[in-house]
C-alpha cells in the first residue's frame, strides 16, 4: 500500500510571502492614507504609532490562523500514525543510520520483553545478544546498500526463549531523497515456524514409513487409475523400476480378463479401509502372483486417490493346497483318502435316508500278490502300477467316487439302481 507524503496546507515560503505581501500593502498604503488626511505633525506622529500597533496586531492574528491550521493538520497526521501504530500487534520501528530506534510501538516492546523506553534511542547491540544483533545489523546494512523491500526471518533470544520474527524492511528517505535509515514491520511466528516445522517432520516419518515399508504400498489415481506413488518393496517384488510404475495404470499389472472386476471394483470406493479380497498380479517378467488387497481412500497431491497394500500370498495359497491335498487325497495315487471317502459315504446315506437316491453301494477290491511284487520290482515300480490301477478304475466307472484305503486295497461308491451296479462290478473284473 502506498501513502502520500504529509503536506502541511502551508509551506513556510508561501507564509513568508503572504507576510511580505501583506506587510508592504500596510506600510504603503497606511503611509499614504495618512499623509493625504492628516497635516499636523504631532497628530501624524500619533496615527504613526497607532498604525505599527495594528500592524503587529493584525499579522500577529494572520500567523496565529496560519500556524493554527497547520499545527492542526500536523496533530490529525500524527494521531492517525499513532493509531495505527498501536492497534497492530505487528512490531513497527524505525532505526536511524546508526540503528538506533527513533520510534517503535508498544507491540514492539513487547516483542521483546522490554519497556518502550529502554528501545528508544537504543541499538540492537545493546537491546539483544550479540550474536542476534549481529545478524539483525547486517540485514540493516543489506536493506540499505541494495534499496527496495526485503523480507528476513531473524531468529531472536527473548528471555532465554528462541523467538522467529518475520521481518519487513525498507529504507527510509528524508525529504529530500537521502536515506535516513531504517523502517520495518516484524511478526512473531514461532509457533507458526514450529507447527510448520513439526508438519514437515510428519510428512517425512510418513514417506519413510511408506517408502520403507517391508510389504508393497502404491498410491494411484482414481480417476485415471495412474500410480502416483510407489515403495520400494513394490519395486523389489513387481520388477519395474520407480519410473516404469509412473508411466502405468493399475490396470497394467492385472490379466486383461481381470481388468472389468478391477473397474467395478475402483467404482466402489467408499470410505474407510477396503479389504478387497484375492486378486492376480502379473510382474514384469510375466509371471502371475496372487495377491490380498487392503486399501484406503486419501487426498494425494490434490488428487482423489487411494493408497494400497499388496500382500503376497502365492506361497500361502500353495502350501494351503498342498495341505489340502495331505488332508483329503491318497498322495500316491491322487485319489480322495479313506476320510475324505467316509464323507462321500455319509452323504450317500443321507441321500437315502431323504429318498433322493434309491440305494448304493462299496465295493472293495485288493490287488493280489501286491507284496511279493513289491519286494521284487521296487517301491517305486509299484506305486506306478498303483497310480495306472487307480486310472483304470475311473475310466472303467467314471462315475463312481474311487479311493486307496490300504497299500493294496481300493474301495469304489456307487449310487446307482442294483442293475447299474452289477453291470459297473462287471467292468471292473473284466
Amino acid at each position: 500500500m502506498k501513502f502520500d507524503r504529509f503536506q502541511p496546507n502551508y509551506s513556510a515560503v508561501e507564509i513568508a510571502l503572504i507576510y511580505a505581501i501583506i506587510g508592504s500593502l500596510w506600510i504603503v498604503l497606511s503611509d499614504r492614507a495618512i499623509d493625504a488626511v492628516f497635516e499636523t505633525p504631532h497628530i501624524v506622529t500619533e496615527l504613526q504609532t497607532l498604525k505599527g500597533w495594528g500592524f503587529v496586531l493584525v499579522t500577529s492574528l494572520l500567523l496565529y490562523g496560519l500556524v493554527r491550521r497547520s499545527v492542526r493538520s500536523l496533530q490529525r497526521s500524527y494521531n492517525l500514525l499513532y493509531t495505527v501504530l498501536e492497534s497492530t500487534t505487528d512490531a513497527i520501528f524505525a532505526k536511524d543510520i546508526e540503528g538506533r530506534y527513533v520510534l517503535a510501538n508498544s507491540a514492539s516492546a513487547r516483542a521483546l520483553k522490554l519497556h518502550l523506553e529502554e528501545m528508544l534511542g537504543a541499538t540492537d547491540e545493546e537491546l539483544l545478544e550479540a550474536e542476534t544483533a549481529r545478524q539483525i545489523r547486517q540485514n540493516d546494512r543489506q536493506v540499505l546498500a541494495r534499496g527496495g523491500t526485503q523480507l528476513f526471518k531473524e531468529n531472536v533470544l527473548v528471555e532465554n526463549r528462541p523467538t522467529t520474527f518475520l521481518t519487513t524492511k525498507d529504507v527510509w528517505y528524508d525529504p529530500r531523497g537521502k536515506a535516513i535509515g531504517i523502517i520495518g514491520i516484524s511478526r512473531d511466528i514461532t509457533e507458526i515456524d514450529r507447527a510448520r516445522q513439526a508438519l514437515a517432520e510428519s510428512e517425512r516419518r510418513y514417506r519413510l514409513l511408506f517408502e520403507c515399508h517391508p510389504q508393497p504400498l502404491w498410491v494411484y489415481d482414481l480417476e485415471t487409475l495412474a500410480f502416483l506413488a510407489v515403495n520400494h518393496a513394490a519395486i523389489d517384488a513387481y520388477g519395474y523400476s520407480e519410473a516404469e510404475f509412473l508411466e502405468m495404470t493399475i490396470a497394467d499389472i492385472r490379466p486383461s480378463e481381470d481388468v472389468p472386476q478391477l473397474l467395478d471394483n475402483v467404482a466402489q470406493v467408499g470410505e474407510g479401509i477396503d479389504r478387497a479380497g484375492l486378486w492376480r498380479h502379473i510382474k514384469k517378467d510375466g509371471s502371475t502372483i496372487d495377491v490380498e488387497i487392503t486399501s484406503h481412500p486419501l487426498e494425494f497431491d490434490g488428487r482423489r486417490a487411494e493408497v494400497v497394500l499388496a500382500n503376497d500370498v502365492t506361497e500361502r495359497l500353495a502350501v494351503e493346497r498342498r495341505l489340502e491335498r495331505y488332508a483329503f487325497c491318497d498322495l500316491v495315487t491322487g485319489l480322495p483318502n479313506r476320510n475324505n471317502f467316509l464323507t462321500y459315504v455319509e452323504r450317500a446315506m443321507t441321500r437315502v435316508r431323504r429318498r433322493e437316491t434309491s440305494q448304493f453301494a462299496v465295493l472293495y477290491l485288493s490287488l493280489d500278490n501286491f507284496v511279493r511284487l513289491k519286494f521284487s520290482l521296487g517301491h517305486d515300480l509299484v506305486e506306478q502300477m498303483l497310480v495306472q490301477a487307480a486310472t483304470r478304475l475311473g475310466s472303467v466307472v467314471p462315475e463312481a467316487v474311487v479311493t486307496r484305503v490300504e497299500s493294496n486295497e481300493f474301495a469304489v461308491l456307487l449310487e446307482a439302481t442294483p442293475s447299474d451296479i452289477d453291470a459297473s462290478a462287471e467292468r471292473i473284473q473284466a
